[in-house]
């Protein structure tokens, strides 16, 4: 074996004169490079891919946050957070486009049409080849595919998805209670300010235009505030000092007000209070009682009858009349 390769000679590119081309050197030279770009440009397509897969992997990281009444926050929590602050650069941007991909293509493309169309033209095509299999062969060509077992979800897959869509409706619940009990001021704040907005735009802005604005601002709001958050909260304390200031001395004018209209109201209710005394004492002086001499008795003699003082005289039944006795009731 090895006498036999020791007869081999090396092999040796060809020259210019066996090609009779001047230019050979420069045209290998552009195609090595040409190569060295390709594998460049792939390496770096699988690290991207490769670093792309990691954020991804970032993303679902659940953490250990809770909230101010020691509930541990879903994953979800931590999900969008690091989503909309690009903690993770190339997976918010893949889901951003993605996002507004989707809504670009729900609203200009009929997406239901397409996959009427799809299915109808799948199911023309499956029958054709197998009419035309059976015509032929005897056999149809799409039953000869069929697999020994079809494909079937399993109860695991089912039971993430469940448990996925659960935490789901936790994290909204949570999410809602906490901006309602104003555990974070700038969280509530903010939520009021695009509710606010989205009150007024929803007027005026399609349903899929409100849903666009409102992915867009998801993902550049946060993102401009960290880059310059240093200035914004700068321009944030001192507009704060601003508006202390300003609600401070409309504090001390409304209560300069207060006390002089505070007074006023005092001295017209004691000037009217005045006035009604004087009103109800005129009055009681205009009523005259009746007059009574104070020397003589309230109750005389004479207002009552005198008392007989001598036994009454009876008269005989023979001396009265006949049509007095018929008046005098009988005794018995």
């Amino acid at each position: 074996m090895d006498s036999h390769n020791s007869h081999l000679k090396p092999l040796t590119p060809p020259s210019e004169e066996h090609y009779g081309n001047k230019n050979f050197n420069q045209g290998t030279q552009q195609h090595l490079n040409m190569t060295d770009a390709v594998n460049q440009a792939f390496e770096k397509s699988q690290q991207e891919a490769r670093n792309t897969q990691s954020d991804f992997k970032g993303l679902s990281n659940p953490g250990n946050a809770t909230t101010e009444t020691d509930q541990s926050l879903t994953s979800f929590h931590n999900f969008f957070n690091d989503l909309f602050t690009w903690k993770f650069p190339r997976a918010s941007g893949v889901v951003f486009a993605g996002s507004v991909s989707v809504i670009l293509a729900v609203h200009y493309i009929d997406v239901l049409r397409y996959v009427l169309k799809g299915l109808y033209l799948s199911f023309a095509a499956v029958s054709t080849a197998e009419f035309a299999g059976k015509t032929l062969t005897g056999k149809g060509f799409v039953s000869q595919m069929r697999p020994q077992k079809y494909f079937a979800v399993p109860r695991e897959s089912v039971e993430s998805i469940f448990a996925g869509l659960h935490q789901f409706l936790n994290f909204l619940v949570l999410e809602f209670q906490r901006i309602l009990f104003v555990e974070n001021f700038a969280t509530t704040v903010s939520a009021f300010v695009a509710t606010f907005f989205s009150y007024f735009l929803i007027k005026y802005l399609p349903l899929w235009s409100l849903v666009l604005t409102s992915t867009i601002l998801a993902f550049s709001v946060p993102l401009v505030y960290l880059k310059n958050q240093e200035v914004i909260d700068q321009q944030i304390a001192h507009l704060s000092e601003i508006i202390n200031a300003q609600l401070n001395q409309a504090k001390e004018v409304g209560g300069k007000y207060a006390n002089e209209y505070t007074a006023q109201a005092k001295q017209a209710a004691g000037n009217l209070t005045g006035k009604v005394q004087e009103l109800t004492g005129a009055k009681k002086e205009q009523v005259k009682k009746p007059y009574r001499d104070e020397t003589e008795p309230a109750v005389r003699e004479s207002d009552f009858p005198s008392v007989p003082i001598a036994a009454p005289v009876t008269v005989p039944a023979d001396v009265i009349e006949p049509e007095f006795q018929q008046a005098i009731p009988q005794t018995y």
